[in-house]
This record gives C-alpha cells, sequence and structure tokens, in this order.
C-alpha cells in the first residue's frame, strides 16, 4: 500500500462480518492483537491477510480503511476495496460509507471487473471513441440461447458433432460453457478461422462448430 497520488487496493473476500445482525450498518469493532496488527501496518507496507470464515478478515478491512481515512488523513478517494462478487461489494460498500459516515466521490469498494470497466471506458473517452458497453452474463445468456434457437428453426449455421444435439444445446449448462469459450478466445485474441483450425488439427470438430457460432455471435454484439 502506499499514499499520496496513488490508489490503495485492498482486496477482500465475500465473507461480510462487520456489520450489526438487526441494522445491517458496520460498527466500530475492538480488534485483537492480529487485527491490530493489520489495520497498524505502515502506509507503504503490502500484507496478506488470511483467516477462516467468520474469524474477522472483513471487520479488519473495514477498520484499516476508516483509521487510513479518519486517522491518517487520506482521502476517501485514495482508497479502493476490490471484493469477488458484486452484491460483497455492494454490502462493503454500504459497510464502510455507514463507518467513516463522511462525503465521498464514489464507492469505496467495487468488483474488479467494475474497475477494469472503468478503466476502458475512461480510456476511450479520453481518446475520442464510443464507450464501450458492459454486457452482463445474463444479457450474453439471452443473446446465445437466442442464436441457438433461431438457427435450429431455420436449419442453418453450424454442425455440432454428437451428442451436442438441439437439445443438448438449449440447457443453461451448455450455453454457459459456451460462453466461457468465447469469452477465453477474445481473451487470447483468437480469431474464429483460428479457432476452426485448432479443432480441426487436434480433432474437435465441436471447437470448429463453436467457431462458426462465434462469426454470428461476434455479428449480433455489433449492435449492442
Amino acid at each position: 500500500m502506499s499514499h499520496g497520488s496513488a490508489t490503495v487496493v485492498v482486496m477482500a473476500t465475500p465473507a461480510f462480518t462487520a456489520a450489526s445482525d438487526a441494522l445491517n450498518i458496520a460498527i466500530p469493532i475492538m480488534p485483537d492483537p492480529s487485527q491490530r496488527a493489520v489495520i497498524e501496518l505502515d502506509d507503504a507496507a503490502s500484507a496478506a491477510v488470511i483467516g477462516a470464515p467468520g474469524s474477522g478478515k472483513t471487520s479488519t478491512l473495514i477498520e484499516l480503511v476508516a483509521d487510513r481515512v479518519l486517522a491518517r488523513g487520506w482521502s476517501p478517494e485514495s482508497v479502493l476495496v476490490l471484493s469477488a462478487t458484486r452484491s460483497s461489494a455492494t454490502r462493503l460498500r454500504d459497510a464502510i460509507a455507514e463507518r467513516l459516515a463522511v462525503p465521498t466521490l464514489g464507492p469505496l469498494a467495487r468488483t474488479a471487473n467494475s474497475v477494469a470497466f472503468q478503466v476502458l471506458r475512461d480510456a476511450a473517452v479520453r481518446s475520442g471513441d464510443e464507450a464501450p458497453r458492459l454486457l452482463t452474463g445474463a444479457e450474453q445468456d439471452m443473446i446465445i440461447a437466442e442464436l441457438i434457437e433461431g438457427q435450429a428453426a431455420d436449419g442453418t449455421g453450424e454442425s455440432w458433432p454428437a451428442p451436442l444435439d438441439i437439445d443438448l444445446r438449449r440447457l443453461a449448462g451448455f450455453r454457459s460453457e459456451l460462453r466461457d469459450l468465447l469469452m477465453r478466445v477474445e481473451e487470447y485474441g483468437i480469431s474464429a478461422e483460428s479457432l476452426r483450425q485448432l479443432g480441426i488439427a487436434h480433432g474437435h470438430p465441436e471447437w470448429a462448430a463453436a467457431a462458426e457460432f462465434m462469426t454470428v455471435y461476434r455479428r449480433v454484439l455489433a449492435f449492442y
């Protein structure tokens, strides 16, 4: 962690233990020696805090943020807590806001995906490009389901090998795995043609079928 112009990023687990059960409002804790050791870390220190669920890691995290802002005078905008899921980030954001009780310019707890999208959007704005739009997993699943149904209805599209018939391709599990494959292909910059060739070379006809599907999928995404 460092202070000044740099942002302090703290990783959080999905567990949430620093709240009143009745009011769901974060309250100050009386830290034990191990928690105090984390909270009192130097500004330039880095640390990995390990503990079982319910051991107080999230409580310690909230108090660490409170210490930096309320005791050490850090700007709230210099602290960012990353959480694994949107629901846990929301709970952390509310808990930190209640604990600090000071104005902030934005949420202090977010998911890594949210931060990454913000970086891309800011870069697009600075370069004069159109800002990207973030598709949720549910939206991607809906598009894939509609494409599967449309191609089944008109008899077009990719030729999936057995046993990947239309009944199996309608299953949510298949759509989820296909979506993951498409995301990994995008991540590694693999073209549809390259994926098709890989499928042929390695004896995976399902990759070749997915490559054909990916071509149509990318074309549809251009309209979103």
